[in-house]
């Protein structure tokens, strides 16, 4: 079977990941799991958290794929046309010049029983 060009992106995703040392992948992981159950958000939400803990922002998509593959996370997605399109919004990164962030949402249950 030939992959296509995103099977190629997330194996280099999951690679960029594992490369990051375990105190790294540790302390994005806290950060991620304390965001509420359903919660959406971008990393200009945690962008400073993620910062205090150290991580550096050239781990961080492969990060977010790790928790993506992990069942932290999902992109929030809209339908189109018969297609589904990633939501981004504008990044507030001090380089980001024009760039955009993925929107996630925060799966798992909330601390008061809800789903």
């Amino acid at each position: 079977m030939v992959s296509t060009a995103t099977d190629y992106r997330e194996v280099d995703l999951l690679d960029l990941a594992a490369a990051v040392d375990e105190s790294t992948q540790a302390a994005f992981l806290r950060v991620v799991e304390s965001i509420p159950a359903r919660r959406v958000f971008t990393v200009n939400d945690i962008r400073e958290r993620l910062v205090a803990a150290g991580v550096p922002e050239k781990d961080r998509g492969g990060l977010f794929h790790l928790a993506k593959t992990l069942g932290l996370i999902e992109p929030v997605t809209v339908s189109a046309w018969g297609r589904d399109y990633a939501v981004r919004e504008p990044s507030t990164g001090a380089s980001a010049r024009r760039a955009t962030v993925r929107v996630y949402r925060r799966l798992g249950r909330d601390t008061d029983g809800g789903e």
